[in-house]
């Protein structure tokens, strides 16, 4: 991953020298645009001077690059763009656009969800400035790490819970991943996108060449996805969101904060990967939404 000079971690430094303080192949683009979209975000009629970066540091295990950048007024955020030399699935290649255009909708939206808070997308393609996304940073530990009691892990999960119907109240009128229904180029059913996402999974294996009985799979979806013909409404669903992007405040355990939005999509939410891999009685107690346990639901669910 990145190493940062550690010069640069002991003493205030300006914009323009932040440009020559990485190692590993970070531009320019950083420079900037972290500054300027604080001072953008923090405008008023008085403005105090802009803080300078006090500590760089990366953040590991993650799909990404990133960066969580200190000011020398004790705030944080982070700077995320796609890692060199990672090669990405189809679904992953716009995961930026889509966080940075799911955290504007959520936003907007009165609950008592934690998200981060967006600062800055820049989109690009070029051979010399890559995409990158700026936001705010949040605190907490990493609900798959965390040692937490029998009664705390309910009321987490509860929460979480909570989060995952919040989202599933934000509708649309057609499926897919937020990008292309924003720009009307969404699914008229749910069994149309789900079927679109896996098939580009198999192209990627297959790409790949990974070993996987593809035939077979594939003759699944064919024969058993009239089932998903079933979810009519499309809703805001954590497709992607696990264990490892919920973090845990151990002083409130009621509010834990999401990460992961660039796996969002808009389908059925029990597609979401926390009711699927791990739906404890207090995540379900916390999504209100009635379980459906009929032959055809089980079926949605296995596929």
């Amino acid at each position: 991953m990145l190493s940062v000079n550690q010069t640069y971690a002991k003493q205030p430094i300006s914009v323009k020298t932040l440009v020559h303080s990485f190692q590993g192949g970070l531009t320019s683009q950083i420079s900037a645009c972290l500054l300027e979209s604080v001072e953008h975000n923090t405008r008023e009629d008085w403005q105090p001077p802009v803080p300078a970066v006090t500590d760089i540091r990366p953040l590991r295990h993650h799909l990404h690059q990133i960066l969580l950048f200190t000011l020398s007024d004790g705030t944080s955020y982070v700077f995320k763009r796609p890692a060199i030399g990672t090669r990405y699935l189809r679904h992953e290649k716009i995961g930026l656009q889509v966080e940075a255009h799911v955290l504007t909708l959520l936003a907007n939206e009165q609950s008592n969800m934690i998200f981060p808070r967006l600062l800055k997308l820049h989109f690009s393609n070029t051979l010399y400035e890559m995409p990158y996304l700026i936001t705010s940073y949040l605190s907490g530990n990493n609900m798959a790490t965390t040692s937490l009691s029998i009664k705390e892990q309910r009321i987490v999960d509860y929460s979480v819970g909570r989060n995952l119907w919040h989202l599933s109240r934000k509708l649309a009128v057609t499926f897919g991943d937020p990008i292309k229904v924003r720009d009307g180029r969404g699914y008229s059913t749910w069994r149309e996108a789900f079927t679109w996402l896996m098939e580009s999974v198999l192209r990627d294996a297959e790409d790949l060449l990974v070993s996987l009985p593809f035939h077979i799979i594939r003759s699944l979806f064919v024969s058993r996805g009239e089932c998903l013909n079933d979810v009519t409404q499309p809703r805001l669903t954590a497709l992607l969101v696990g264990k490892r992007d919920i973090l845990v405040n151990e002083q409130c355990l009621k509010a834990p904060s999401m990460l992961g939005w660039g796996g969002t999509i808009y389908g059925d939410p029990w597609a979401a990967e926390m009711l699927v891999c791990s739906p404890s009685e207090g995540l379900l107690k916390g999504f209100l939404c009635p379980q459906v346990t009929d032959s055809r639901a089980d079926t949605r669910r296995l596929l």
